[in-house]
């Protein structure tokens, strides 16, 4: 008996429809950028999504595929209080797609005022004598109030607060507040210096602040500084306002200090450096950051450290060099300006005219790829002349094969930061110059070789005349025994200054007209004299002016 065998046939299974999860059916109040999620099939490597006002879904206004996860971030901005559905499939090379039930939503409508409700804490002192430059803090508040900075913060002014808002000017830019003026209204996205003796609350309803049709707030900006603030009751990812106004540049916020910041939160102020002269910045609704995202980082840099400087209780942790494969010589994306502060304030800043003479100060350096040796220059500054300290964070990324050093052009010295990575000096006077070289050890030894002065010398102090303290100089091209004393015009010895062992470089001492007794001395002309273990003696006049 013959078998008989059947015709064979081929078949494809098809995937199930995949299940929605988020947003959920007929879901209100959903965000303008949704986060849409859904149940993952085995097997399946890649889903697409499709949204619609209408579900017309032939022409849909979003159809997204490649979707690996079981989660996805709308990339368009949806309308505020509208209807939309959404549906989803598996994709698939060789069969039709299966299509979900379509899921509707509507979306959240722009809220026409905030509710601010929050404590803003300052410390409170006894006396306004007793803040400090670094006890202010930058303020604005969300939505577009126009409100007088006054009916905040309420009376008391000059005594219990104090105001200022930066102009842009690259000179006389910190206006103090004045009653009835315009400048001192809490506009849409306007920030302030302000101190306040002790916490106080905002609790107001306030007009949030109107769309464009780009659905963006727009703020007004001038060319230079602008303390800018958050114009939303939600936190703002910057690198979005950036990417929609098309321009570049970090923000700054402060607290006793510095720092670069990626989002910005309400009820904070934040320095910005408008160089691209554009009138307006738009802030876009899609930059509130409802959903968490990764915070953007910053260019890729093949290595950088930090300087910062700390005079008594106060620091300065804003300023950064470092090396990038696509950096320039000159200035570039990778460079930054420094924010000036609200009064005397330690800082590093590096001075760079050549880049900007109006606004010369950076906070940001970043060089090409070292080839021999590299010297970055820069500046502190020391108010009150007190010991400072300066550290290095970041030090260690520096390649292995680069010698570092900092130079003390000012004193005269020099310091391998490989085995020292602090650096202690005292801040007389309160701006002092300072390199740091990087690179081959022999270039670097060649720079190092031109810094130690070549003989004794007695500089001239400053200011002179003077009343009551002044400055006096020693240089040193050895480490000696050196004697310096204050005499009057008949050779009686007043006080002695220092007496002791210097190491080899440049040495400040003050003298505040006082003598070994501690009594001030009358106006006239003194004698300072300094003597070297050689038995070198040097001598000047100076004129105390009461």
């Amino acid at each position: 008996d013959g078998e008989v065998l059947g015709q064979q046939s081929s078949f494809v299974t098809q995937f199930a429809q995949v299940a929605l999860n988020a947003p959920t059916a007929n879901q209100t109040d959903v965000w303008i950028q949704p986060q849409f999620n859904w149940s993952t099939q085995a097997n399946a490597n890649s889903y697409r999504i499709q949204i619609d006002k209408v579900g017309n879904w032939d022409q849909p206004l979003i159809d997204r595929g490649g979707l690996e996860s079981g989660s996805w971030v709308c990339e368009t901005l949806l309308d505020y209080g509208e209807h939309y559905s959404w549906r989803m499939a598996v994709e698939t090379q060789n069969t039709a797609l299966n299509w979900s039930l379509a899921r509707e939503f509507i979306t959240m409508f722009y809220p026409t005022q905030f509710s601010l409700d929050r404590e803003i804490v300052f410390s409170t002192k006894s006396s306004p004598d007793q803040y400090k430059s670094s006890d202010y803090r930058l303020i604005g508040i969300p939505g577009a109030s126009a409100i007088p900075i006054d009916d905040i913060l309420g009376s008391g002014f000059g005594e219990k607060w104090m105001a200022y808002w930066d102009n842009g000017s690259a000179q006389d830019y910190l206006k103090k507040y004045n009653e009835g003026s315009a400048d001192f209204h809490f506009n849409a996205g306007r920030a302030f210096w302000i101190i306040y003796n002790g916490p106080f609350s905002i609790n107001k309803n306030i007009a949030s602040a109107p769309l464009s049709a780009e659905k963006a707030v727009e703020i007004p900006v001038h060319t230079g500084w602008n303390l800018l603030t958050n114009p939303f009751d939600k936190n703002i990812i910057w690198q979005t306002v950036l990417d929609f106004n098309g321009i570049s540049g970090p923000i700054h916020t402060f607290n006793g200090s510095y720092s670069t910041a990626s989002i910005m939160e309400p009820y904070k102020g934040y320095y910005y450096f408008n160089q691209s002269g554009a009138n307006f910045i738009k802030f876009p609704a899609t930059a509130q950051q409802m959903i968490t995202k990764p915070v953007p980082v910053e260019p890729a840099l093949s290595w950088k450290m930090a300087i910062n400087l700390q005079c008594a209780e106060e620091m300065d942790r804003g300023t950064q060099l470092g090396v990038a494969e696509k950096a320039r010589a000159g200035i570039d994306q990778f460079d930054y300006r420094k924010p000036r502060g609200i009064g005397p304030m330690p800082a590093v800043i590096f001075e760079r005219p050549e880049w900007d003479k109006q606004y010369p100060g950076f906070a940001s350096d970043v060089r090409p790829p070292i080839d021999g040796v590299e010297t970055w220059s820069f500046k502190t500054q020391t108010p009150g002349g007190g010991a400072s300290v300066m550290t290095f964070p970041g030090l260690e990324s520096v390649p292995e094969g680069h010698e570092i050093y900092l130079v003390d052009k000012t004193r005269y010295t020099f310091t391998n930061l490989r085995e020292e990575n602090q650096y202690h000096y005292r801040g007389v006077p309160e701006i002092s110059e300072f390199d740091l070289v990087i690179g081959d050890a022999a270039e670097v030894q060649e720079k190092l070789d031109q810094i130690v002065p070549t003989e004794f010398a007695l500089g001239k102090n400053f200011p002179n005349p003077f009343n009551p303290v002044t400055t006096i100089s020693v240089l040193l091209p050895e480490a000696s025994e050196v004697t310096l004393k204050i005499y009057n015009m008949l050779g009686q010895e007043m006080i002695t200054l220092y007496q002791g062992n210097l190491q080899a470089g440049k040495h400040f001492f003050t003298w505040n007209a006082a003598n070994t007794s501690g009594n001030t001395l009358p106006s006239g002309v003194y004698i300072y004299a300094m003597t070297t273990a050689k038995g070198q003696r040097f001598a000047d006049k100076m004129v105390l002016i009461k």
